[in-house]
């Protein structure tokens, strides 16, 4: 008798719930749960079916309730915006990612430049110096998603760069491009991201030591590789930060050094980025 009395009960909530949109079902378990939601199926000696309002649906014996309410302050349009948003769909397949990102704090860099001197008798001898570097650099890249998570693309990387030396300083802008490559694991609003990319391109370097003054240009190329966590505020924004190792290489152009002086310039090291990516 209980339970269909329960059930009744249910029926009349259920129905009233039509006309009173702003509120909402309380049921009162045996155990001392309390569920609030929206009751959806009634099947009288046997079960109903509750609707809560992050979208989760469960189901309780007619056993285990112990009575019913009805409580104010719900609406069906709070229902639908209190329901967690599709995270996923902004790194599914199909999906474009535009991205740009800086270098947040001084690169913790090794940087190392090698030369070696050709005399009359072929001999090589090397010289490496250890020099301060500071500077900016801001990329941008386009990625397509080809697969749920799994997106290819172009990066573009421009810096401007400051070598300190003992007695000279060199001063640097370079432009590269080059293909990448990156991949988000999970559905929620937060999610960790691996990332490798290569890149190749020039730069114009300016030396200054004392009152000489020396112009050439470089050719660059180099590759990265890390990883990350993007905060996803929306299905269209996030926001980005990741650490990465990085090593890139720059040569001068043949025509701009003594062909018996072979001079390579190495960077690497960890850089940390901070950046922001939309999605449609």
């Amino acid at each position: 008798m209980k339970t269909l009395f329960l059930a009744l009960i249910l029926l009349g909530l259920t129905i009233a719930s039509f006309s009173q949109n702003n509120f909402r079902d309380v049921v009162h378990l045996k155990n001392g749960s309390i569920i609030k939601g929206n009751v959806t199926e009634i099947i009288p000696d046997k079960h109903i079916k509750i609707a809560t309002a992050d979208g989760s649906i469960f189901v309780y014996e007619m056993s285990e309730i112990d009575k019913m309410s009805k409580e104010e302050g719900f609406s069906s349009s709070h229902q639908k915006s209190t329901r967690p948003a599709d995270y996923s769909a902004a790194t599914s397949m199909g999906k474009i990612m535009i991205s740009g990102s800086s270098e947040l704090s001084y690169s913790s860099l090794l940087n190392e430049r090698k030369i070696s001197y050709y005399d009359f008798f072929r001999d090589t001898e090397s010289i490496s110096e250890e020099y301060d570097q500071s500077g900016f650099n801001f990329k941008s890249s386009v990625a397509y998603f080809i697969y749920d998570g799994l997106a290819v693309g172009i990066s573009i990387d421009y810096e401007t760069l400051k070598y300190d030396y003992e007695d000279s300083e060199e001063k640097e802008s370079s432009f590269m491009i080059g293909p990448s490559l990156v991949y988000y694991f999970g559905s929620s609003n937060i999610k960790p991201y691996i990332f490798g990319e290569y890149m190749f391109g020039t730069s114009k370097t300016e030396q200054k030591e004392g009152s000489t003054t020396n112009d050439f240009k470089l050719d660059m190329n180099g590759w990265a590789m890390g990883a990350g966590i993007a905060f996803f505020m929306n299905e269209h924004l996030s926001l980005d930060l990741g650490m990465g190792y990085s090593r890139i290489s720059a040569k001068p152009e043949s025509d701009n050094i003594n062909p018996d002086i072979g001079i390579e310039m190495i960077a690497k090291g960890f850089v940390l980025d901070g950046g922001i990516s939309v999605y449609f």
